[in-house]
């Protein structure tokens, strides 16, 4: 039986193959691995998702992706096109597997974020550095847009909220499901992502401006360290010593919540 025909499917998927193409450009590399287009209903609030399976990168796209806003929907894309890009990259240089989700896990979301930051940024290609513009209203948050100061404001706020669902289900005994958790702290790796890009490129002064200290500390080990690490060196940098060491210091968080017996993992 034939698949019915969904002119909205076209219309995404040829949006996804065109900046495919233009992240190359931006990468400045034309040697990217094909990938398999999987269009989706949205399920929560994933509207994109790169997955190795059978073999195959698989880009698992939400059919609301055409109807967000199209420069922050770029965005999304160049998050994900970079998962693929590092995924190969540490599968060869390392000899990471692709079935190892979990070790290159923290660098590869805070460099996905960090290309999207420069993307949104007005950059043409990651070394079109002069191009910045870090007063342009292109970051999507919650359903409204900012510049990257005001974005990594909204974002900060959403880090102590975090915080305050944890207490709460500390306090009143509730489990939080483990996606869930895993969302948690990936908007942590996400925020560290796009403000080191703002530390490095256009205010190396605004540190204290943007104080988080106090999620810093409540998480711990060592996640401080991670907005230095990725200010202090070039843009893409990674020895297999850091990634397992930003693996490990995941893993010590996520186990040490586990121990409070407030994540759910039996979903």
């Amino acid at each position: 039986m034939h698949k019915q025909f969904n002119i909205q499917e076209v219309k995404t998927k040829t949006q996804v193959d065109m900046a495919y193409r233009e992240y190359q450009k931006f990468m400045q590399t034309s040697n990217m691995p094909s990938y398999i287009f999987r269009y989706v209903k949205q399920n929560g609030t994933t509207i994109a998702e790169e997955r190795f399976e059978n073999n195959k990168y698989n880009l698992i796209i939400a059919d609301t992706l055409c109807t967000t806003y199209k420069g922050a929907a770029k965005g999304v894309l160049f998050h994900e096109f970079t998962h693929i890009f590092d995924e190969e990259e540490l599968v060869i240089k390392y000899g990471f597997s692709h079935d190892d989700r979990n070790t290159p896990y923290v660098y590869k979301e805070i460099h996905a974020e960090q290309i999207k930051t420069l993307y949104l940024l007005g950059c043409k290609t990651i070394d079109d550095l002069e191009s910045i513009d870090e007063n342009r209203v292109s970051f999507h948050h919650k359903k409204k847009m900012y510049n990257i100061s005001d974005y990594l404001i909204e974002c900060q706020k959403e880090l102590r909220e975090n915080i305050e669902l944890i207490e709460y289900a500390k306090a009143k005994n509730i489990k939080i499901n483990i996606y869930e958790f895993n969302n948690i702290l990936n908007r942590i790796f996400y925020y560290v992502g796009t403000f080191s890009i703002y530390l490095k490129f256009c205010n190396i002064n605004s540190y204290n401006e943007f104080d988080t200290k106090d999620v810093w500390d409540y998480y711990g080990y060592g996640i401080n360290l991670l907005p230095k690490v990725f200010t202090e060196n070039p843009l893409g940098f990674h020895t297999k010593e850091l990634i397992e060491a930003m693996a490990k210091i995941r893993l010590l968080i996520v186990q040490h919540y586990d121990k409070l017996k407030i994540i759910d993992d039996t979903l």
